[in-house]
């Protein structure tokens, strides 16, 4: 009877896409070896990015996108933030309010010094759906931005699908440990 010699599995990486492919560890020494370090994934495969990073993609547009987000932070083009955040296609910084209730004509200052207004401005209100305050709403809108408010997990996905798609999009996003009660950051 012939005993089978168990498959190695390895992962190689092509433009924006990874594919699998097995080798038989009985195979000839030529067609067993690893291919060139170049072609090998060098990431934790138990580790997660929504976009990966190529550096060989030269004509697409550096853009921010959000690539992940818990409780207490934010990771925005693999920069970590420890905060609630402004973030345009363009641009993203710090953003002072803590809370929904703390956000003013005052603290969309960001809004008014991007080069173009955004078309759209999204609100992240934390782990649930919160009313952002009416003045601050009727001031993006008098300034000809579309609002949206939604919990801070759906402002996250529906920011990034609609920069992918090269909108002129703004977001203001709270922390969602920050809207405990209590509030603040950690």
């Amino acid at each position: 009877m012939l005993r089978r010699k168990p498959l190695k599995m390895m992962m190689m990486t092509t433009t924006r896409k990874a594919r699998c492919f097995a080798t038989s560890s009985t195979s000839s020494a030529s067609s067993s070896s690893p291919p060139p370090p170049s072609t090998v994934s060098t990431r934790d495969p138990s580790s997660f990015h929504l976009f990966d990073d190529d550096s060989d993609d030269a004509e697409v547009e550096k853009n921010f996108r959000i690539d992940a987000h818990t409780d207490e932070w934010f990771e925005i083009n693999r920069e970590e933030l420890r905060s609630s955040v402004f973030v345009h296609k363009n641009f993203r910084a710090l953003w002072k309010p803590l809370k929904v209730e703390d956000i003013s004509i005052d603290s969309l200052v960001y809004a008014k010094l991007l080069e173009e207004t955004p078309d759209v401005i999204l609100f992240g209100t934390g782990k649930t759906l919160k009313q952002v305050p009416e003045e601050s709403l009727k001031w993006a809108r008098k300034m000809g931005m579309a609002v949206e408010v939604m919990d801070t997990a759906n402002c996250v996905a529906t920011f990034n699908v609609l920069v992918e798609e090269g909108r002129n999009v703004a977001c203001g996003i709270i922390l969602s440990g920050s809207t405990s009660e209590g509030g603040g950051n950690k």
